[in-house]
């Protein structure tokens, strides 16, 4: 009897949710909000159609997604709750000026795993508080103040490309320029780096380790609960667990120990006199900021989403345009004669952004959809 009762219930509760799966696909296909765009009915019904793509065949979803545009138009539905819009002067409405309000889509900011910092601040009014505090340091007047730092970086860089011209040795731009921009933001952000553009490989661990990450998303945007079961386990356990994250937790651990002393003012003189500039920590420190907006944990999210997505976003970028300079020789034409109008002792970021060619081609280019499309015409 017993068993029969067992046998029943799995029975009913296997119905129920047959039942439920059926429910929620009629509703997604024929009363959701989204209902009426057009798209692939796959797509609208289930994320496994998305899952199959970016998880099993290892981030073709994109490409994927290409394929539907194609069929389906330039505006079309992706998955039960995601449009995707494959049309350059839409951007404006997406993204909205600076005088709208455009709250962020909670479940691809949550991704970053940095819930505290204004990256992922859904509410607008609210990422407008935290994003206000860090303006001052993003300004151009702060920026052309650390231009010192960035040539710094960037004469090393050109130092080794000169040595390996000469002996022959061959380095993957995508790595050195990771090396740069990782670097470059450590400065802006601790005052002090790693100096990865010293290392025999650029740090190729490092770049292997980011990349890792980002393609651990496409599997986390299916199963976001992964996210905070991950922040849950400790550290120490994680790295067993993960090995491959060993290089990522070091990372974390590294933003804190930099962190924690500016935001406790328990800097050490040492690090003081080392400091060639005031912090972006020092300024969210000293903002009008509320306590509560200024704690460790919400400073550290601040620290990660700016070494980390800030690196290798721009490394993607400049990798990008020299792809592009080499297979359009024309371009490189133009800009070497435009570069060779500036004298060696007066090559400045003013004196760079003075240069028409390279500021609405080669700096547009990669800005936004419309920059792109308008270069083109």
């Amino acid at each position: 009897m017993a068993m029969l009762a067992f046998t029943a219930i799995a029975i009913s509760a296997a119905a129920a949710l047959f039942a439920y799966y059926v429910v929620r696909i009629v509703y997604r296909l024929y009363f959701h909000p989204l209902a009426g765009f057009p798209g692939s009915k796959l797509a609208a019904a289930s994320l496994w159609y998305e899952f199959y793509y970016d998880v099993i065949l290892r981030g073709k979803f994109m490409w994927k997604v290409q394929e539907m545009h194609k069929e389906y138009g330039s505006i079309i539905r992706i998955n039960p709750d995601e449009l995707h819009i494959d049309d350059p002067d839409y951007y404006d409405e997406i993204y909205g000026s600076t005088a709208s309000k455009r709250d962020k889509y909670g479940p691809w900011v949550a991704l970053a795993g940095t819930p505290g910092s204004s990256f992922s601040t859904v509410g607008h009014d609210h990422h407008k508080l935290r994003r206000g505090a860090l303006n001052p340091f993003f300004s151009k007047k702060a920026v052309v103040a650390l231009e010192p730092v960035v040539k710094a970086k960037v004469e090393i860089l050109a130092k080794r490309f000169e040595n390996a011209q000469m002996t022959g040795e061959v380095i993957r731009v995508d790595v050195a320029f990771m090396a740069l921009t990782t670097d470059v933001v450590c400065q802006f952000a601790f005052a002090n780096d790693d100096n990865m553009l010293m290392r025999d490989d650029f740090n190729l661990a490092w770049k292997e380790t980011i990349i890792e990450a980002f393609e651990g998303g496409a599997l986390l945007r299916q199963f976001p609960s992964m996210i905070s079961m991950m922040n849950a386990v400790l550290d120490s356990m994680m790295s067993v667990m993960m090995p491959s994250m060993r290089l990522m937790l070091d990372w974390k651990a590294g933003v804190r120990r930099r962190v924690v002393p500016v935001l406790n003012r328990t800097e050490s003189v040492s690090d003081i006199e080392k400091a060639s500039h005031r912090t972006i920590f020092h300024e969210l420190r000293d903002s009008n900021l509320s306590s509560s907006e200024k704690t460790v944990d919400r400073s550290c999210d601040e620290g990660q989403i700016l070494t980390g997505a800030g690196s290798e976003t721009t490394a993607k970028a400049l990798t990008t345009a020299i792809f592009y300079l080499l297979e359009h020789k024309e371009l490189v034409g133009k800009l070497k004669i435009e570069l060779a109008g500036i004298a060696p002792d007066a090559n400045t970021w003013t004196k760079f952004a003075q240069l028409p060619y390279l500021v609405t081609t080669a700096f547009k280019y990669f800005k936004n959809p419309k920059a792109h499309k308008s270069s083109q015409q």
